[in-house]
């Protein structure tokens, strides 16, 4: 028995099993029963939200409700639409509560009190789980009586956005037509009939932040002057060294860079540029021997799992230089104008991909399918569109050192001419 589970067998044990788990018979299987498991609760919660509904509540005026479920990335993409709305003619005299998740919840309460009035914070897995959690957070949203609800999120989700908005009072609700990301043509069909306004944003328009102003210039019928993700801080003199900010983290696992290669990138740094790293990003290292591989360098500072999310902002205000997967910290640094390096497998390609005409200062790095593909750029995006299965670790090391040598090289080169 000792010989069988010897490290070879148990290997090649291993392997089999995820090539079994990941054929094609197994995958089509498995989407079946996911599909089978959503149609039950999807089934399970309309009755029981159906209750929500019998509530007569009255809508109070002026009174606006802003549903946005995603995550900070998304958040971030769409915060700055909400100050036009705002000040806007129409609701001026608005109060606007934002109905968001609970994980942007500390970046919005410090960043944009200045114009959403309340909140409502929501657990989105606890909201899809938890029958009573979810009946009893959509009785207070329809009790709390809005005038108008808005849904600005083209990937509907019929279990999230789309039944609160059915549950509120609101006299007008606004919504994107969507897509198919998050919820099939029948089941939208379905939900439509609780919209008064539907908006179909343009194939055109693939990147997020553009669908995003297409929606609220409809809305309020007026050009906005808003070009891209902008956040506000002030900033200060900063006593620090030069450093870089390298976000190793990502909410999902096929995201993330293989963590060693950012301690080569951030060696790489110092060496060359003499520039420190502060590592951050929510998930906090457990593993002795990765927190081993920090301790010997001295020139990396670990904030991985130690900073909130206006912190980490603040890390990036001071910071020459971002490197990050493709996640919340990417976006954060192009609003504040930072020079970014995102690493991506490429999915959801164009819709979070910074085109040039909205942001230059931000390169990535991809597989080699994608970066040497001769597919056109529509291509991509239809490829890529529910998601992608490239490896994001067949990105090598040295395309993240040649994009650090070109952004660090042109920086150089910019502040030599300015000196001159």
């Amino acid at each position: 028995m000792s010989l069988f589970w010897s490290n070879g067998n148990h290997r090649d044990l291993t392997e089999l099993l995820h090539g079994l788990w990941q054929s094609p018979f197994v995958v089509v299987f498995k989407k079946a029963v996911l599909r089978l498991i959503h149609l039950s609760r999807l089934l399970r919660f309309y009755v029981f939200d159906t209750l929500v509904t019998l509530d007569r509540s009255v809508p109070i005026p002026r009174s606006l409700l802003v549903v946005r479920l995603e995550g900070i990335g998304d958040y971030i993409l769409f915060r700055n639409f909400l100050k036009a709305l705002k000040e806007h003619e129409r609701f001026s005299h608005y109060t606007i509560t934002l109905c968001g998740n609970e994980s942007f919840r500390d970046f919005a309460s410090s960043f944009d009190r200045d114009v959403i009035d309340d909140f409502i914070w929501i657990r989105p897995a606890r909201f899809l789980s938890k029958t009573f959690y979810r009946f009893r957070t959509l009785r207070s949203i329809r009790k709390r009586g809005f005038e108008v609800a808005l849904y600005p999120t083209l990937s509907r989700d019929t279990l999230l956005g789309d039944s609160i908005l059915r549950c509120c009072s609101a006299v007008e609700k606004v919504g994107y037509y969507g897509d198919d990301v998050h919820a099939k043509d029948w089941e939208r069909r379905l939900f439509n009939r609780w919209y008064t306004t539907l908006i179909d944003v343009p194939q055109t328009k693939v990147f997020e932040f553009l669908r995003n102003k297409y929606f609220f210039e409809q809305l309020l019928k007026t050009r906005l002057p808003i070009e891209k993700p902008l956040l506000r801080m002030t900033s200060e003199a900063s006593k620090e060294k030069p450093f870089a900010v390298l976000c190793p983290d990502a909410l999902h696992p096929k995201k993330r860079w293989r963590f060693a290669n950012f301690l080569d990138i951030s060696d790489y740094l110092f060496s060359r540029y003499n520039l420190s790293s502060v590592l951050v990003g929510g998930r906090q290292v457990r593993s002795v021997n990765t927190l081993k591989m920090i301790e010997r360098r001295p020139h990396v500072n670990n904030q991985l799992g130690k900073t909130s999310l206006t912190e980490t902002a603040r890390l990036v205000r001071e910071s020459s230089l971002v490197i990050s997967n493709d996640t919340s910290v990417s976006h954060i640094g192009v609003a504040l104008n930072k020079r970014v390096i995102v690493l991506s497998n490429g999915e959801h390609y164009g819709r979070f991909t910074y085109p040039s005409e909205v942001y230059r200062m931000i390169h990535y790095a991809f597989p080699q399918e994608i970066s040497n593909s001769t597919d056109s750029y529509d291509r991509l995006v239809q490829r890529f569109k529910y998601g992608s299965r490239l490896d994001i670790n067949s990105i090598k090391p040295s395309t993240v050192i040649d994009l650090v040598d070109r952004v660090l090289l042109d920086l150089n080169r910019n502040v030599e001419s300015a000196k001159a």
